[in-house]
């Protein structure tokens, strides 16, 4: 989806995609209890198909606490943020909480960190 921080990720509907900076590539989701009812995980059964400008290369799964699969893009859990309602709104970018700020991610993988 194009935004007005560039090019983002967005999942089926259209809705967009977040990367939290407390999340290190390849290691997991750190949002939990509080944080994971204002950031859904984006929850999958398997990895899923690359669309658009996604690189499937770059897609995968990662293992939450409860043993569901959470989506990662370039090693980061992927995320919805809880009160966008309408495709392609994108409410949460550069917000800092819950010890972390969370961006938009680019099709290259890298979070889009402008405000």
């Amino acid at each position: 989806m194009t935004s007005r921080f560039g090019d983002a990720l967005n999942a089926p509907g259209g809705h967009a995609l977040y990367v939290f900076s407390r999340d290190a590539p390849g290691q997991g989701s750190t949002c939990y209890g509080a944080c994971s009812k204002r950031f859904h995980p984006f929850i999958v059964k398997q990895t899923p198909q690359a669309r658009d400008a996604v690189k499937q290369a770059l897609l995968g799964t990662a293992q939450r606490r409860n043993g569901r699969l959470q989506a990662t893009y370039a090693g980061r859990p992927l995320y919805f943020y809880y009160d966008e309602v309408d495709p392609g709104e994108v409410l949460a970018q550069g917000v800092t909480e819950f010890g972390g700020t969370w961006w938009v991610v680019a099709p290259s993988g890298q979070p889009l960190q402008q405000r």
